[in-house]
Formats: structure tokens, sequence, C-alpha cells
């Protein structure tokens, strides 16, 4: 199962280090499928760092994007760590 949530990009801009610092905010507003969006998924702000430029460029101040959130699948391997670091043997 997963989440789709939507967001509108409310900046896009690069921070004195030459880093491209996108923020996106969850949309309350603005048409039928926001207000459907706002009452049933997550709200938020999300803010990222993105170091391509190319990638930066396709987050436009003002654009709604769609936000999946996918649970990662664990391996067995990793299943078998996670239990080791819960119930270490004494």
């Amino acid at each position: 199962m997963f989440v789709r949530a939507k967001f509108t990009v409310s900046q896009s801009s690069k921070d004195s280090n030459g880093v491209n610092i996108v923020t996106l905010n969850a949309v309350t507003e603005g048409s039928e499928e926001n207000a459907k969006f706002f009452s049933l998924t997550p709200s938020g702000t999300i803010d990222l760092a993105v170091i391509n430029d190319e990638t930066a460029a396709t987050f436009v101040a003002g654009q709604e994007v769609y936000v999946d959130f996918t649970p990662v699948k664990v391996t067995e391997v990793e299943t078998k760590l996670q239990q080791l670091t819960e119930n270490p043997k004494p």
C-alpha cells in the first residue's frame, strides 16, 4: 500500500553555497481535487537540497506535484539483522 499526497512547489532557489533549495507545501485549496487531498492525506512541508541543476529545474515555484509514500520492501537479510539488533543474545 502507498499514500499519494499533493504538494505545491513554494520555493526553488539557490542558497549561498550554490545548492538548489526546493520547498514543497501540501495543497489546501484551489480546486476540488486539492480539497480532497487536503482532507485525506498528510499535510506539511518537504524541504529538499538538490545538487543537480537539471533535476532542480524540474521544480518550478507554483507547480503542483504528486508525492508518493511507498514502503521500502525489506529483504530477508535486513529482517534477520533487525531481529538480531532488537533481540541480542546474552
